[in-house]
C-alpha cells in the first residue's frame, strides 16, 4: 500500500507541475530599431520600436505599462514620451520622444527636439506586461546616439564639391578634345605668324604673306567644291525634268473633252469685228452727205 501511496503522490505532483508550466506564458523582447548601441539616429521624431514574441493592446494593458517606459536623455533628464501600440502590428510597441509636450504647463506645446551627436537611453521595465498577463521578468535597455549633422553636413558638402570639380574636369576635358577636333579640321585658325616666322627663318611679313595665299587657295578650292555640288545637284534635276518643244492644244494631247471656250471667243471676235465695221461704215456716209450739200 505504501508503494502504492507514493506512485500516486508522484504522478499528481508530475501533474501539477506540468499544468502550471502548461499556463507560465514567456515575454520576451525580440529586436529594436534602432537597435542598442546604434549611432547615426535622426533627431526628428525620436523613437524607438520594440519587437516583441507575444501581443500588445492599448484597451488590455494601456494604463497597466504606462510607466514601464522611460525615455532619459544626455545629461540623464527623463524625457515626455508617447507609448503606442499599432494594432496592424503584432507584438510591436513604439516608444517616441514627445516634442509636444506642455511641460510648464502654459497651454501650449514645448517643441522639444533631441539633440545632435548625443546619447539617448530608453529603459523597459521588468513588470511590462502583454495581453496575456506575461511578464518581462527583467529590465531591458536600449542606448543609441543621435546624427552628428555637423558632420554630415560637412560630409555632403564635401562630397558636393568633388562631384562639381569631377563635372568641371569632364567638360573641360571634353571642350579640349572638341576644340583639337576642329583644329585638325581646319575649322579653327591657329597660325602664329610670330612661332612660325620664328620656326622656318623667315620674316614676319613673309610668313603672313605665304598664309594668306595657303588660304585663298584652301577658300578657293572649297568654292570650287561648292560649285561642283551644286551643278550636281542641277544636273539632277536635268535628267528627271521633261521639257515640251512646243505648246500643244489639249486635242494635240489626245484628249477629246470640249470646253467651248474657242467658240465663245471665236463669237466675240465677229462681234468685235462686225462692230467696228458698222462704225466705220457710218463715218464714211457722214463724209458723203456733207459732199452732197456744197
Amino acid at each position: 500500500m505504501k508503494r502504492v501511496g507514493k506512485i500516486l503522490s508522484l504522478v499528481m505532483l508530475m501533474v501539477v507541475l506540468s499544468t502550471s508550466l502548461g499556463f507560465a506564458g514567456t515575454l520576451n523582447l525580440m529586436e529594436t530599431y534602432p537597435a542598442d548601441g546604434a549611432t547615426g539616429t535622426a533627431i526628428e521624431n525620436v523613437s524607438v520600436k520594440l519587437y516583441f514574441d507575444t501581443d500588445f493592446t492599448e484597451e488590455k494593458v494601456g494604463k497597466e505599462n504606462a510607466d514601464a517606459f522611460k525615455l532619459f536623455g544626455p545629461d540623464g533628464t527623463k524625457l515626455p514620451i508617447r507609448v503606442l501600440y499599432p494594432p496592424k502590428e503584432d507584438g510591436v510597441v513604439l516608444v517616441l520622444l514627445d516634442t509636444t509636450y506642455d511641460g510648464d504647463g502654459d497651454g501650449s506645446p514645448d517643441y522639444m527636439n533631441a539633440v545632435q551627436n548625443s546619447e539617448y537611453k530608453l529603459v523597459i521595465s521588468a513588470n511590462l506586461m502583454d495581453d496575456e498577463g506575461n511578464r518581462l521578468g527583467q529590465d531591458k535597455a536600449v542606448r543609441f546616439t543621435t546624427i552628428n549633422q555637423s558632420l554630415s553636413m560637412g560630409v555632403n558638402m564635401a562630397m558636393m564639391t568633388v562631384m562639381m570639380v569631377g563635372m568641371v574636369v569632364v567638360s573641360s576635358k571634353q571642350t579640349k578634345k572638341q576644340v583639337e577636333e576642329m583644329k585638325k579640321n581646319g575649322e579653327i585658325d591657329t597660325f602664329n605668324p610670330y612661332k612660325e616666322a620664328k620656326r622656318t627663318g623667315k620674316s614676319v611679313q613673309e610668313v603672313i604673306a605665304l598664309h594668306e595665299k595657303e588660304v585663298a587657295k584652301k577658300e578657293a578650292k572649297e568654292a570650287r567644291k561648292a560649285a561642283r555640288d551644286e551643278d550636281d545637284e542641277y544636273e539632277w534635276i536635268d535628267i528627271n525634268t521633261y521639257r515640251a518643244g512646243k505648246p500643244r492644244t489639249v486635242r494635240e494631247g489626245g484628249s477629246s473633252y470640249i470646253t467651248g471656250r474657242k467658240a465663245i471667243a471665236e463669237a466675240k471676235k465677229a462681234e468685235e469685228e462686225a462692230r467696228k465695221a458698222a462704225k466705220a461704215a457710218q463715218k464714211r456716209n457722214v463724209k458723203k452727205g456733207k459732199g452732197k450739200k456744197k
